[in-house]
């Protein structure tokens, strides 16, 4: 599996097909924002935003009416944050060149490996299981009693922590 197919599971896809539920979840969820809404909140100059658009980097023209779609919000703030954190036209261009458009990535699940020039999805709670039980067979094997009775006593911290949490009582 190459970077790129790894990296899709952080897309986020926009569906136009409603799945039934119980209740009506709109109703429930804040309403959507919109492009200028978005921009105010991720720090993104307006003009900048519409430069993006302008330069290919957006699949939609934030001028439009109406609040974003979910792939949408996530195309502009994955985009508007890079744009936001000093990213220039070349330096955007060197950094998407590897992701397929439209850039609707969840950037709470991906980052940029600079020495591997290249996009890579946030390890899942198995992976970093992992290499928690691989650490742990590390330090058995170098001997740190110390450390690893330190780990207990931050694991029974923490279960302790849920327990009462799930009991009701307050931490």
């Amino acid at each position: 599996m190459s970077a790129t197919d790894n990296i899709e599971k952080a897309r986020v896809e926009d569906s136009s097909r409603d799945h039934p539920t119980l209740f009506a979840v709109r109703d429930y969820m804040p309403p959507a924002p919109t492009a200028e809404a978005l921009c105010r909140k991720i720090g993104l100059n307006w003009m900048s935003a519409l430069e993006l658009h302008d330069d290919g980097y957006l699949s939609f023209d934030p001028k439009s009416d109406g609040p974003l779609s979910p792939g949408q919000e996530a195309e502009l703030t994955f985009v508007g944050q890079l744009a936001v954190a000093g990213c220039d036209a070349t330096m955007l261009k060197r950094l998407l060149s590897g992701l397929p458009k439209p850039y609707a990535y969840r950037a709470e699940r991906v980052y940029y490996d600079w020495a591997g020039r290249a996009w890579r999805l946030l390890e899942e709670a198995d992976e970093l299981e992992d290499h928690f039980d691989d650490w742990l067979a590390e330090l058995i094997g170098w001997q740190e009693l110390d450390r690893l009775q330190r780990l207990r006593q931050r694991l029974d911290n923490a279960i302790g922590y849920l327990k009462d949490r799930r009991a009701g009582r307050a931490p």
